[in-house]
């Protein structure tokens, strides 16, 4: 019972933290016409967070192999909840900038280390409980833009931040009073940083997929407002667009994690990829049923594939930590790659076949 109250806290905890870059997202429109900041500056602004966050997750969040789980979980919330409060009462580029570097910096330490405890604190659903995460993230993103529907027009723009800064300070205290499961001494790895398990073909295959994957969904999401904005179109329509590009991820998750884990990951990229490539990039009418569903697949099989080795076994993985490697794969959302790349992700997944 304590198991299933500490894992549903911290999917909660996920889900409230990824509603506040559905907030950004949505509400970029709104900084550029009350704040007068740019296009190319509120870019800078959603790119800091990421990069920052990639920075944490490649040098950082490996501490949570060697038992630090709890102090990163403790350290990554608090500086996200700073993060979230700063960005309410920010109204200049510099205070934007630092009020996202400080959650980029906070999402980098906390999620990976939550990631790892659900990891270990359940391995006998391993998949669905990655599977969970992602639907945790995703709905909490398509969450953001509800929020802020609800919130900016009667009481402003600080609003949402401000909602979401206090629910997550009540699940930081919940999750602090949990007795937190770490990894045992023996388990610890060698690897000092993540990009070392880029040695690794099943890590650089994941890593590949997350890339081409999460560069189409940032493009679509730092545009989609803007768009939608000087097209003249209602906010409901932008927030609505937002919601309906992820809800597939939300409910297909689980369901993908579960079906990884039998093994058939190279089937599930496939699928992924074949439903995303059917139709062009350009239609945007699409993206919400099409994309969200690649997505999932996607997604689901990279974390289960790079995860599944230590924890069943596989002689040729033994050496990779389960949550060195899904976070070195989680860090690629921050990088950038032609989308195109994802096409060729099943052919590096398909040649290689564990020893």
């Amino acid at each position: 019972m304590a198991r299933k109250r500490l894992l549903l806290a911290l999917f909660v905890a996920i889900a409230v933290k990824s509603s506040a870059y559905g907030v950004m997202f949505t509400m970029l429109d709104d900084y550029r016409e009350q704040f007068g900041i740019s296009e190319g500056a509120l870019g800078l602004v959603i790119a800091i967070g990421f990069f920052t966050s990639f920075f944490a997750q490649l040098t950082i969040a490996p501490l949570a192999d060697r038992g630090r789980s709890r102090q990163l979980i403790f350290v990554g919330l608090t500086l996200a909840i700073i993060g979230n409060f700063a960005m309410a009462f920010s109204d200049t580029l510099p205070q934007l900038l630092g009020s996202r570097f400080l959650s980029g910096l906070g999402l980098g330490c906390a999620l990976p280390a939550m990631r790892r405890v659900i990891i270990v604190s359940d391995k006998e659903h391993l998949g669905r409980n990655l599977g969970r995460v992602l639907s945790c993230e995703v709905g909490g993103f398509a969450a953001g833009p509800v929020v802020s529907t609800f919130l900016v027009e009667p009481f402003g723009i600080p609003a949402p931040f401000i909602v979401i800064g206090t629910v997550l300070t009540a699940v930081a205290l919940v999750i602090f009073a949990m007795p937190i499961p770490e990894v045992p001494a023996e388990d610890h790895p060698t690897e000092r940083f993540a990009v070392d398990l880029l040695q690794d073909r099943a890590v650089t295959a994941g890593v590949l997929i997350g890339i081409a994957v999460f560069f189409m969904i940032g493009t679509f999401d730092s545009l989609w407002a803007l768009m939608m904005n000087d097209l003249g179109a209602p906010t409901w329509m932008a927030n609505t667009g937002v919601t309906l590009f992820v809800l597939p991820m939300v409910f297909m998750a689980p369901y993908g994690g579960k079906f990884v884990q039998l093994d058939r990951r190279c089937v599930c990229i496939i699928r992924g990829v074949v439903v995303r490539g059917a139709r062009p990039h350009h239609d945007i009418r699409d993206y919400g049923r099409r994309d969200g569903a690649a997505h999932r697949r996607c997604t689901s099989t990279r974390r289960r594939t790079l995860v599944d080795a230590r924890e069943y076994g596989r002689q040729s993985h033994t050496r990779l930590s389960p949550w060195r490697t899904a976070t070195a794969t989680v860090s690629s959302a921050a990088s950038a790659a032609m989308p195109t790349g994802v096409c060729t992700v099943p052919q590096v997944c398909c040649s290689y076949e564990p020893t």
